[in-house]
């Protein structure tokens, strides 16, 4: 084991908690575009891949970690279509109107 890979570990769990946390709350929230969460998301995704392929995450912590991006991109998913759905029934005011 390098000197120094637990703290690169640790570092790494931490930006995957602060982007988890910064998308949930851009989703939570309601902020638009919705495209900075879903940045944040794949941030996530990312970050997890790192871990995993450094094989410095555990097969508990895996499976958690991979339930939670997957929430949240099912979050991010569900926000955009609801964000699309209210852009359409604007425009459909005005044309109506």
């Amino acid at each position: 084991m390098l000197e120094g890979y637990g703290k690169k570990r640790d570092e790494i769990a931490r930006q995957v908690g602060i982007a988890q946390a910064d998308s949930a709350a851009a989703v939570a929230k309601k902020r638009y575009p919705l495209l900075a969460a879903y940045d944040l998301c794949l941030k996530c995704s990312h970050l997890f891949n790192i871990l995993d392929a450094r094989g410095a995450i555990s097969v508990t912590e895996r499976v958690g970690v991979i339930a939670r991006v997957r929430a949240l991109a099912v979050g991010v998913a569900k926000a955009y279509i609801d964000q699309n759905q209210e852009k359409e029934e604007t425009v459909a005011e005005v044309v109506n109107a």
